[in-house]
Parts: C-alpha cells; structure tokens; sequence
C-alpha cells in the first residue's frame, strides 16, 4: 500500500471508531462532568481522540464527487475530518486522548480526560478580559480558510 493509502486507510479507521455505537455523546460527558451545566460558546474545541467533524460524510462527498460511493475511505482523507487534522490546521485547540481503544471502552477514564482538558481550557479563560476574548475569537474566524 502507498503511504497515501495507508494514510487513507488510518483516516478510515478513525472514521469507524468515531462512529463505534457505544462510544459517548457529548451529553453522556456533560452529565459525568457537570452537575449545574450552562453553555458556553465560541473560544476553543476541543476534540476527543478519535472523533471527527465534518460538514459531509466521507460515503456523501464520495458519491457527489466521484459518483463512488467505494471511494468512501479516500473522501474520507480528503475531508480532513480527524481531530488530529482538525489542530493541525488550527481548528481544534487541544486533543484529548481517549483510553486504548476508544472511549467506548471506559467512559469514566475518557470523562476524567475530557474534565481535565476543560479545567486548563477555562482557567486560561478565565485571566482573559471579556472584550479581549471577543476580539481573539472575531480574528480566530477571520483566519479560518484565509490561507
């Protein structure tokens, strides 16, 4: 297999274990978290190890792309979905490692991962002025697809 093939393949692999059906939402780490959740929105993402983001799903743009749906794994590279892609372009500000295997293998280590990861988050908020904040996320939206 050729490195871009490799690439694709490990690409997929995170797409499978991103949709593992036991793996937890985002509610199930708010409610391990959180007794007295409020959202907050707008100045960082943070990404789980294995999830992804994206707009389409790898099967859908290689349909309309290629009108192939077997082209799956290689629109999936493409998409630039991992978390790890995702901070490598300055999208995600901080990975936070999953337990071997995937979170669905224990979801109280992953939640005591993902509340950690929130901790150093907001305490680096939390020193940040409230108009400065707002200038630092108007500019972060503004670099976005500027390159």
């Amino acid at each position: 297999m050729t490195d871009n093939g490799s690439l694709a393949a490990a690409t997929w692999e995170q797409v499978e274990l991103a949709r593992h059906p036991d793996r937890p939402y985002a509610l199930d780490y708010i409610h391990a978290l959180f007794s007295n959740f409020f959202e907050l929105h707008g100045d960082r993402l943070l990404m789980m190890e294995h999830s992804i983001y994206s707009v389409a799903m790898p099967e859908a743009c290689a349909s309309i792309l290629w009108r192939d749906i077997a082209r799956k794994v290689e629109a999936a590279q493409a998409l630039k979905l991992t978390a790890a892609d995702l901070k490598r372009m300055g999208l995600a500000d901080e990975i936070v490692p999953e337990p071997p295997g995937g979170a669905q293998h224990d979801y109280g280590m992953a939640a005591d991962a993902a509340g950690a990861a929130l901790r150093r988050q907001l305490a680096t908020l939390e020193a940040v002025a409230v108009d400065r904040l707002l200038e630092n996320r108007y500019q972060r939206y503004r670099r976005i697809g500027a390159t």
